[in-house]
């Protein structure tokens, strides 16, 4: 799947928020939502860290993506996309069980031979709160998932055990 040239997939420095989750070539299988979650689009500040990036969350205004979002990586409210510190991601939702979850699209030719997926569990709180985790990459897998249907529910019989997501980070929505 190509997307708009203006769109740098995944800078390989840092990946989106904070670190390295969860990795697979596979999605999540039916659990894909076919939309995007409108109540995630606008600017967020990381509450958490010194850091206090700001995250842009846009749709694409081309109709074949309405699953998708991009998410730029700012390091000022004021700043747009093009500002963005060289960290662009194009991302779709899913819902597995009661949870949601935004999954970064990384595809690097040079690095793979295959798309990779990260995955972040996020929560909104209330319409100015969301809190996101990384499902942690360390959680052991007694088998490793070999289709989009088995990660789907290796995420379902694991989610709601401890471990399984790590290093919360709280962003307030940005009004205006």
């Amino acid at each position: 799947m190509k997307i708009p040239a203006m769109v740098l997939l995944l800078a390989a420095s840092t990946l989106l928020f904070w670190g390295c989750p969860l990795e697979s070539p596979y999605e999540l299988g039916s659990a894909m939502l076919e939309t995007h979650d409108a109540k995630v689009l606008g600017k967020w500040q990381n509450m958490t860290d010194s850091a206090n990036r700001v995250l842009l969350v846009q749709k694409y205004d081309e109709p074949e993506y309405k699953a998708w979002v991009q998410v730029a990586v700012l390091s000022k409210p004021e700043q747009q996309a093009s500002d963005a510190l060289d960290e662009i991601y194009d991302c779709r939702f899913a819902k597995v069980g009661s949870m949601n979850y935004i999954i970064l699209y990384y595809d690097d030719e040079e690095l793979t031979d295959y798309e990779e997926h990260y995955y972040y569990n996020y929560k909104l709180i209330d319409n100015d709160n969301v809190v996101l985790k990384e499902v942690n990459p360390d959680y052991t897998m007694e088998t490793k998932p070999t289709s989009d249907e088995e990660l789907r529910l290796f995420f379902l019989n694991n989610q709601s055990k401890p471990g399984f997501f790590v290093n919360e980070k709280k962003y307030k929505r940005i009004k205006g």
